[in-house]
């Protein structure tokens, strides 16, 4: 992949959804949606940071502009029975 093109990912059913560019790659994150549950920035140490939770009965779209590479990245946490997805553009 090259700096402009698309970035998305769908979660499976109540799965978890990280997201982790490779090395030397930044992507922009322009909106993410997870259905009661949370969304987390993570860093290399695996720590989470910066939680957003939704509640229940709120589809939790957000529209945003969450830089992110390898180093800080995002998991979506889906609830049960629900999928997570985000989607953006490679910047770098």
């Amino acid at each position: 992949m090259v700096a402009g093109d698309v970035v998305n990912a769908i979660s499976g059913v109540g799965a978890a959804l990280s997201f982790q560019p490779a090395a030397g790659v930044m992507c922009c994150i322009t909106s993410w949606a997870t259905y009661n549950a949370t969304m987390q920035y993570r860093d290399a140490a695996n720590l989470a940071f910066g939680v957003i939770t939704t509640t229940a009965g709120q589809a939790g779209l957000m529209n945003t502009k969450l830089m992110i590479d390898n180093t800080r990245y995002i998991e979506l946490n889906a609830s049960a029975g629900q999928r997570s997805f985000l989607c953006g553009i490679q910047i770098k």
